[in-house]
């Protein structure tokens, strides 16, 4: 029992003398933040569409005084945009018509005088502003759109008058 006992005393003072081995600590990982990721401007498109033309014009049973526009049409090609005012030096009666593709101008007929202004364009987000090349004056347009994202209609900001899509009679644009 004696030996037993040295054994046993031996057995634990040596247990608790032994030294376990330093574990290394596992090296510390670096994280490399990136840089802030800012979020592109939003440039205004220069070339807006493609060759597009809109028209407004009364189509009323009314007179209309001297110098009063009754017809305008903006043709946009590209950066260019040509607006033509049309109007009489005299008094016109017109007369309302439920024609599709009325056209007042042809019941005016006689000494129309057209006044052309061109602009330069710029579309953001769903609105077109165009700028005089001359006064530097701006107009500015809300677009309406359909199903396929094409234009089909426009509305000067200011008067709230429509201009409906129509066919381009311009120049044709240079490649």
């Amino acid at each position: 029992m004696k030996y037993l006992v040295l054994l046993l005393v031996l057995v634990s003072a040596n247990g608790f003398a032994q030294k376990k081995s330093a574990k290394k600590a596992p090296a510390k990982k670096i994280y490399h933040i990136p840089p802030a990721i800012n979020p592109p401007k939003e440039e205004p498109e220069t070339t807006p569409m493609f060759p597009q033309a809109f028209a407004w014009q009364i189509n009323a049973d009314t007179t209309l005084a001297a110098n009063v526009v009754f017809r305008e049409i903006i043709e946009i090609s590209g950066n260019n945009v040509n607006s033509r005012a049309s109007h009489k030096e005299e008094p016109v009666t017109l007369k309302r018509s439920k024609e599709k593709d009325y056209n007042v101008e042809e019941a005016v007929r006689s000494s129309i005088t057209t006044q052309l202004k061109q602009y330069n364009s710029m579309l953001v987000k769903d609105f077109l502003t165009l700028t005089d090349k001359d006064t530097k004056a701006e107009r500015k347009f809300k677009l309406f759109y359909d199903q396929d994202k094409n234009i089909i209609r426009l509305q000067d900001v200011k008067t709230k008058k429509f201009y409906e899509s129509t066919h381009f009679e311009g120049g044709s644009p240079s490649m």
